[in-house]
């Protein structure tokens, strides 16, 4: 049986995910900082995310960023926000994104849900908005699971999209 919406926004349908009723959450371990950027996966991320914003979308980025800049920074003309994630670990692992790999995804699975639920989806739902997460390869997977599964807890499934894209599904 379907459950009732609590929100004022109506549901999505086909054709209708504009920049006034959606915003965009894309997950990643890679992202566009030097620190993090080992590959195809951190350009896709930033040129995707950009692209967004110059849509006119509300963007989020999500990755393991680079300890030493800011946690959190806006750019696009406000229209994109990187969140610079496992800041903590990043300092005890120079080397790079994949530098301490297991702590990183485990802190990533952890923490991530529930700033996407509370800062996040929450607030979008308040103003009548839904949100499209994308989580990229297999290093979100957990969170992915989990964000849906605390999503559905707190009633607010039905305010977000969720996806998850991978060009593998096994870790090397």
């Amino acid at each position: 049986m379907p459950t009732r919406r609590r929100s004022g926004a109506p549901p999505l349908e086909f054709g209708t995910i504009r920049p006034d009723n959606t915003s965009f959450a894309l997950v990643s371990f890679e992202g566009p900082d030097r620190y993090s950027n080992a590959g195809g996966l951190g350009t896709r991320m930033e040129e995707l995310s950009r692209a967004l914003a110059g849509l006119g979308f509300d963007t989020h980025l999500y990755f393991v960023g680079d300890p030493n800049l800011p946690a959190e920074e806006m750019d696009c003309n406000g229209r994109r926000t990187l969140h610079r994630w496992c800041q903590w670990i990043s300092q005890h692992h120079p080397s790079g994104v994949y530098d301490g790999e297991d702590g990183k995804i485990t802190d990533f699975t952890r923490s991530l849900p529930t700033a996407l639920a509370d800062n996040l989806i929450g607030p979008a739902r308040e103003e009548g908005r839904h949100v499209a997460v994308l989580s990229e390869d297999w290093h979100t997977a957990w969170a992915a699971m989990d964000l849906s599964d605390l999503l559905h807890a707190r009633g607010l499934r039905d305010d977000a999209f969720l996806l998850w894209n991978a060009k593998g599904t096994a870790q090397n």
